[in-house]
């Protein structure tokens, strides 16, 4: 997994 998509996943959940 790219640290992009991590990022994403991450920070989605922790933004929303």
């Amino acid at each position: 997994m790219t640290s992009c998509q991590t990022n994403v996943i991450v920070f989605t959940p922790l933004l929303a």
